[in-house]
């Protein structure tokens, strides 16, 4: 007896020290002391003997990470905790909620919606089953919480019926996570949350209803809900934490948010009370100025970068609206802090892509400080351009440029080092949308000079419609669009140089400046063959930054993959076409070709040849890039599951949109294109819209052969471009529709010539040793 009451009073001490260590641990974590919390629970792993203790252990330090911004690492720590969670509890444990939970949260976090409901709707399905009792045990209401963001993030597309029954339902998850909290196991700091994401729902529903113009009392009563839970949190967290927390900062910045997109007619002075939540946010974030260590404190630097951004937006059209200066500096002081922030993020960040993660939400401050850059340049304040250069290599592509500048905190180029890459008849137009992309400018860079050009922001209404003008074969409002583009897009310094280096930015990534038509030469003709392109004039390279662009060409010896798939397992169309190329390379260029069921996965991702061509279908998904699929015979092969074992140097994408992707609000387009490059491959041919086999598969064919009679890549694929007008049989088959939407990606490259004859070149060598030799002998 006395045995068994020692290993009960054991057992009990030893859950009060368990208890007490994770109450420790979430409260460090609550107070935004995440080093130190870190360091805990790490002390704590390594004397862990309980598995619910490595559960919540691993689950600790995959919230903190989520609340640095580090989601990937995130996701490693959830899933360990997911592993051990499903061993130790089984698959019906109520337990076992949080496994769906956490997974449903990561996805929303990355933007990853469909992926993020399909987990959301697995959790409710067990939560419904669970009565309060179990709901409260596993701490319901924070998973309730995860499910109401998971369910509202994906509302973009819905119809308003959709969106108001979807609304509906987030709304009912959050007040079920607050009946959840009314007994006294629930802390004050999840009840603040929960009231804030609560205010959030108002908060959405509020700046929709008032979009689509409802009744001005249904979007005020929206708004005072919206209010109210806001100041229910900040009432908790001021309890809590005082005046200054980072959770405080976040509500105020929200509070912010909702009046930045109310007009006056709805809540009076907006503008101006906007202003006031911003700056109530920055002080809640306890903001020292020209402190380094506090901005490294900052727990959670994305959502502080979130709100200097908005605080910048929100400041700079006070500007435009009063046009008092001291608005304008203290936007300028504002996207400062912003810089500041976004540069501690990135030294100290563990993602390679966290340019991308940012962009996703819009957080790039270089967007706004090019803004304001524009915004002074209009209002005679001076400015200097190469600061703008250097602000627009930080947007586009930015993950890339840091992988190239070794490791180190890469800045860019500066006007010198852009210019260098120059010849005399080279024109750099790096382009960039301002504030809500309703403007569009350009920076044009030549060997002598730098200029920024202001263009008609019409152009950007009229990209789609071109587009559609060229897929559909309308030759009036292509032919009228083409030259009417010409005229906005390109100033008129550029159009004397015979070689454009475009750097595009937003919907300009759908835009094949080679369409565009430089006069109304032969129009009334209506025939494609006889009209004016820039093609005709100019060689076009399309470059993802002014400093990633190197203006040099490489060579590389010739050996190439082709591939053609065959898709009669799983239903696709056949591509009869793409197949005869396959088998022609190898007939011409000694190709190792693969067609129909050869055409696999493994072998396309294990050759050792320099050149990769792939004619295959293509399913690009425009929400998140990385789920896009390319198709082989025996599997598909998803985009973040690209990975070379020997990196080619040339990529050639025979597939439909293949150089597609979601846009990126200042960091270009995420898809196939950025992938390869980002896993070394120096040039990628893709395609803009739907791939015709024949007619693709013909251009090809001339593009490799002007490549194999020494032509560069560019200069392959414009003389091809230009065969396939000129030997047209009809006009139709010569519309851009058929060789506009191929375009090349990275840098110029040659082939090797003497790569073929290498045996030869070793004889001439050996023969110039001997000679050698025999002229000592012969002096000896």
């Amino acid at each position: 007896m006395a045995l068994l009451f020692l290993i009960q009073v054991f057992l009990i001490q030893s859950l009060a020290n368990t208890t007490n260590d994770s109450l420790k641990i979430v409260q460090l974590i609550q107070k935004g002391e995440l080093l130190v919390a870190e360091k805990t629970i790490e002390n704590r792993l390594k004397l862990a003997n309980s598995v619910p203790q490595q559960i919540f252990l691993n689950q600790s330090l995959g919230d903190i990470k989520k609340l640095e911004g580090e989601m990937d690492i995130a996701i490693n720590y959830w899933r360990k905790s997911n592993g051990l969670r499903l061993a130790y509890y089984g698959k019906k444990h109520p337990q076992i909620t949080w496994n769906y939970a956490l997974e449903s949260n990561y996805a929303y976090e990355v933007w990853d919606s469909p992926r993020a409901k399909i987990y959301a709707d697995s959790c409710t399905e067990i939560l419904n089953q669970l009565n309060t009792q179990q709901l409260q045990s596993i701490n319901a209401h924070l998973i309730l919480n995860m499910l109401g963001e998971a369910y509202k993030q994906s509302h973009s597309r819905d119809t308003p019926e959709q969106f108001i029954k979807r609304y509906a339902h987030v709304e009912e998850l959050y007040l079920r996570s607050l009946v959840l909290q009314k007994t006294p196991k629930s802390g004050l700091y999840d009840l603040a949350k929960t009231h804030h994401k609560l205010g959030n729902v108002y908060h959405d529903m509020t700046i929709y209803f008032h979009r689509k113009g409802l009744d001005k009392e249904v979007v005020l009563s929206h708004y005072q809900k919206a209010m109210a839970n806001y100041k229910k949190a900040l009432d908790i967290q001021e309890k809590l934490h005082g005046k200054t927390h980072f959770e405080r900062g976040k509500t105020y910045f929200v509070m912010g948010l909702l009046h930045q997109h109310l007009p006056e007619d709805i809540v009076s002075k907006s503008a101006q009370q906007a202003l006031h939540y911003f700056e109530e946010s920055w002080l809640a974030y306890g903001y020292e100025s020209n402190n380094t260590l506090w901005y490294e404190s900052i727990p959670n630097k994305v959502d502080f970068l979130m709100m200097l951004k908005y605080y910048t937006i929100s400041l700079q059209d006070k500007f435009e609206s009063t046009k008092k200066l001291e608005y304008l500096k203290q936007a300028e002081s504002v996207n400062n802090s912003a810089l500041a922030i976004w540069r501690i993020i990135h030294s100290t960040t563990q993602q390679s892509d966290i340019n991308q993660k940012l962009s996703l939400y819009w957080l790039i401050p270089y967007q706004e400080y090019v803004n304001l850059q524009v915004l002074k340049l209009k209002n005679k304040q001076p400015i200097n351009l190469e600061d703008m250069l250097l602000a627009n290599q930080k947007l586009k592509y930015f993950d890339i440029l840091k992988k190239s500048g070794k490791n180190r905190a890469f800045e860019g180029q500066n006007l010198k080092e852009v210019q260098a890459k120059l010849k005399e008849d080279e024109v750099f137009l790096d382009y960039f949308t301002d504030k809500g992309n309703k403007h569009l400018n350009v920076l044009l860079i030549t060997k002598r000079d730098i200029d920024f050009v202001e263009l008609d922001n019409t152009v950007l209404t009229q990209l789609a419609d071109f587009r559609t003008a060229i897929l559909n074969f309308d030759f009036t409002t292509y032919t009228s669009l083409g030259l009417g583009l010409y005229e906005k897009l390109v100033p008129k310094k550029a159009r004397n140089f015979k070689k454009w280096i475009v750097v595009p930015d937003g919907g300009l990534h759908q835009l094949p400046f080679e369409a565009l038509l430089v006069s109304r030469r032969n129009i009334k003709q209506r025939d494609y063959r006889s009209l004016h392109y820039v093609l005709n004039d100019v060689e076009i390279t399309y470059a993802f930054s002014t400093a990633l662009y190197k203006g040099t060409l490489n060579s590389f010896p010739l050996s190439i993959l082709a591939m053609a798939p065959s898709y009669k397992q799983n239903g696709l169309t056949e591509l009869p076409f793409s197949q005869q190329l396959v088998k022609e390379l190898n007939r011409n260029y000694s190709a190792s070709s693969f067609v129909g069921k050869e055409a696999t996965k493994a072998r396309f991702l294990n050759t050792e040849e320099t050149l990769i061509h792939l004619s295959s279908h293509a399913e690009i998904n425009n929400t998140f890039s990385p789920y896009s699929i390319l198709h082989f015979a025996d599997d598909t092969l998803v985009a973040n599951e690209l990975n070379f074992a020997h990196t080619p140097r040339f990529v050639v994408l025979n597939t439909c949109n293949s150089a597609m992707g979601k846009i990126h609000s200042g960091d270009g387009i995420n898809g196939f294109v950025r992938t390869l490059l980002n896993h070394g491959v120096e040039t990628v041919l893709a395609n803009i819209w739907e791939v015709d086999d024949k007619a693709s598969n013909q251009l090809l064919t001339d593009f490799y052969e002007e490549l194999h009679d020494g032509n560069t890549s560019h200069q392959a694929l414009r003389k091809a471009k230009l065969k396939c007008i000129k030997n047209s049989p009809n006009s139709e088959l010569a519309a851009p529709f058929y060789w506009a939407g191929h375009l090349l990606f990275g840098e110029e490259l040659k082939i090797d010539e003497g790569g073929e004859y290498w045996w030869l070149w070793v004889l001439v060598g050996l023969g110039v040793v001997a000679g050698v030799i025999r002229l000592i002998v012969f002096i000896h």
